[in-house]
């Protein structure tokens, strides 16, 4: 699935039929780290913070090493949209200390710190 192409085409809402569809008959589908991953990014883009933290944390709650950074992020945001900084200060840890290794995740991080020290997302 090319969740990043759904995002950058603003089809959020389409990979979310589309996982929720496959879900109704392939449940298996929600042990599949990236489809859900992409899930919980379309959820989020959708403003449904409450659902993509809800699958972002069972994702983690299947891996079995810790999270990627990436993940870690996203969940940081979920966090401070919902205006905990202290969780997402905690998942921002998390992700430096797992390694931001791409200018996308070390802009992303700073971003995160700029709102976490704002407060607000």
């Amino acid at each position: 699935m090319a969740c990043n192409v759904y995002m950058q085409q603003n089809k959020a809402n389409y990979a979310i039929a589309v996982i929720e569809s496959f879900q109704v008959r392939h449940p298996q589908l929600a042990n599949h780290v990236g489809a859900m991953d992409c899930y919980g990014q379309a959820l989020e883009n959708q403003g449904d913070n409450d659902r993509a933290q809800a699958i972002y944390l069972g994702i983690i709650d299947r891996l079995q090493s810790n999270p990627p950074a990436g993940l870690s992020l996203a969940l940081a945001r979920t966090y401070i949209t919902q205006g905990n900084t202290i969780k997402s200060l905690v998942w921002l840890r998390k992700a430096k200390s797992s390694g931001l290794g791409n200018d996308f995740l070390r802009r992303e991080a700073r971003r995160i710190s700029k709102l976490i020290g704002q407060g607000r997302l």
